[in-house]
């Protein structure tokens, strides 16, 4: 499966390059059920909420220039890694919801900062460097 991802920030790229990171959309019950995502019974329970997925490991393998409005560079990767059966939901977990506010806007900036980053990390059975 490819994947890509749009950044403002030139700094963004040095960071990932070459490196598993978590892929973690937040979108609602609806856009799930849009892209015929499987098991939709399991996610519910959060029909009225955002709702945060570990939905794979993205591995970047190719940067090039945004056409996309508002972004600088995109980021072309395959995935290592998808979880769907079962998914693993973010929402409830301790710790995700400090995580979500303070790293996942900023794009996973400084995030090994948080403590929830290691769950996150764990969850995915990520190979670190």
């Amino acid at each position: 499966m490819k994947l890509n991802l749009n950044y403002k920030d030139m700094s963004v790229l040095s960071y990932i390059h070459r490196r598993e990171l978590p892929s973690v959309p937040g979108i609602y019950y609806e856009d799930y059920e849009m892209a015929n995502y499987p098991n939709l019974s399991k996610l519910t329970s959060y029909s009225n909420d955002r709702i945060y997925l570990l939905v794979s490991r993205f591995v970047p393998y190719e940067e090039d220039q945004s056409d996309c409005p508002g972004y600088n560079y995109v980021v072309y990767g395959a995935t290592s890694k998808v979880f769907i059966n079962p998914y693993i939901i973010l929402n409830n977990r301790p710790g995700f919801d400090e995580f979500r506010r303070s790293y996942l806007k900023l794009g996973f900036t400084n995030c090994e900062r948080s403590p929830f980053a290691k769950e996150l990390l764990r969850l995915g059975e990520f190979n670190l460097l």
